[in-house]
C-alpha cells in the first residue's frame, strides 16, 4: 500500500469536514429522538403511538433546521473566499496572445 497523501484545497478539505460534521450531527438527532420516541411507542394506545410518531418528525424536522443553519454559513463562507481566490488569482488577459479583429 502506498503512502502517498492527496493535497486537498481549502474548499474540498472544508466540504468534506462540513459533511463529516453534517452527517455525525444528523445521525445524532435520528438516533435520540428515536430512542425517546421507540419508549413512547411502546407504552402508548394506538391514538398515543400516531402523537408518539408526529411529535418524533416535528421534533428531528426543527432540530436538523438548526444543524443546516449553523452549518452551511461556514461552508458558505470558505465557497465565497474560495470563489473570490480563484477569480482574482487567475489573469484577466495574456499579453502573449495576439488581439482579434482589425489591427
Amino acid at each position: 500500500m502506498s503512502n502517498d497523501r492527496v493535497q486537498l484545497d481549502p474548499f474540498n478539505a472544508a466540504v468534506i469536514a462540513f459533511v463529516i460534521r453534517f452527517e455525525r450531527d444528523l445521525t445524532t438527532i435520528w438516533d435520540d429522538h428515536e430512542s425517546e420516541t421507540h419508549s413512547a411507542i411502546v407504552a402508548a394506545p394506538v391514538k398515543g403511538k400516531y402523537l408518539a410518531f408526529r411529535q418524533f418528525f416535528e421534533d428531528v424536522e426543527d432540530e436538523i433546521a438548526l444543524v443546516v443553519h449553523r452549518c452551511f454559513p461556514s461552508l458558505l463562507q470558505v465557497a465565497t473566499a474560495q470563489s473570490f481566490t480563484v477569480t482574482f488569482r487567475q489573469p484577466t488577459c495574456r499579453v502573449d496572445q495576439p488581439r482579434a479583429g482589425p489591427h
